[in-house]
């Protein structure tokens, strides 16, 4: 499922015309945040369902993760803004790609509501020169 959608956002950012390095970070951080969800929210146990949508407008990009698992922990993205700069062992389990995704999209949201987590990730668009 995973390499699945880093496949499928592969394809979308490069009809987009992302710039091949931007696409590759924008992809690192779908594929960090999927193993979260299956690896945390599921608990690795096989048949969680997760949605994907990509949408785009004009040099905006937003991925939008949810799923039914676990809540995030409180204050998760916050604890991994805090973290960043920090070795990777100083992070806590799971915080370091976490820390990965906030340093490198322009903004994280993450929403808890109804039993269904919502992950929020936005970014410019870089596109390639013409």
């Amino acid at each position: 499922m995973i390499r699945l959608s880093a496949a499928a956002l592969r394809g979308v950012l490069g009809e987009l015309g992302c710039h091949r390095e931007h696409a590759q970070l924008v992809e690192l951080c779908i594929v960090e945040a999927l193993t979260n969800v299956v690896k945390h929210a599921y608990g690795g146990a096989p048949g969680g369902r997760v949605e994907l949508q990509i949408a785009s407008e004009g040099d905006a990009l937003e991925l939008v993760l949810a799923d039914h698992g676990r809540a995030m922990p409180d204050h998760a993205i916050e604890h991994a803004r805090a973290g960043l700069g920090r070795a990777p062992a100083a992070l806590r389990e799971g915080g370091y790609g976490l820390a990965l995704i906030v340093e490198l999209m322009d903004a994280v949201a993450y929403q808890r509501a109804d039993a269904r987590n919502t992950l929020t990730m936005t970014t410019s668009l870089r596109r390639s020169a013409p």
